[in-house]
């Protein structure tokens, strides 16, 4: 009765020895083959003519800017993409360039989320367009970069 015992705690500690090892080696091989694999949408606003910023009230805005929180409420309503003892890898960016005194936006967005990420932005604002382009430097002698992040928990 005792080897028995003996035998199932070595085959415990064995597993746990085993699990350990692929554990460590996966988070290893995780953090040194990281790739996002973002395509870079360029997201267009159109120019107001001076007519429509006249009109442009604080109310107006606020009521625009409302709308955005559809738009993230429905990226954060995706189900993680992850696998056991990772990280996600389903990333979004958004980014806002301030480039020779104009400003862009930019979204780094999974391939397979591209459809889904452009149809939620044009339901808020259907104005708006958006071009795939190559990825972009920003970091230029004397440039400031300043970055911030928002996760949804």
């Amino acid at each position: 009765m005792q080897y028995i015992i003996y035998t199932f705690i070595i085959l415990i500690l064995v597993a746990i020895i085993v699990f350990a090892i692929r554990f460590v080696l996966y988070k290893i091989e995780s953090n040194t083959h990281k790739e996002l694999n973002l395509n870079i949408i360029l997201i267009q606003i159109p120019k107001y003519t001076s007519a429509e910023e006249e009109k442009l009230s604080q109310e107006y805005i606020v009521g625009i800017l409302g709308r955005i929180e559809q738009f993230f409420a429905s990226l954060s309503g995706l189900k993680a993409e992850k696998k056991r003892f990772s990280k996600r890898n389903d990333i979004f960016s958004l980014e806002i360039v301030s480039e020779n005194g104009f400003i862009s936006f930019y979204s780094g967005v999974p391939k397979k989320f591209q459809d889904f990420f452009i149809q939620q932005l044009q339901a808020v604002y259907p104005e708006v367009y958006f071009e795939i382009v190559t990825d972009y430097n920003l970091f230029k002698p004397k440039s400031q970069i300043s970055a911030g992040l928002l996760n949804f928990n």
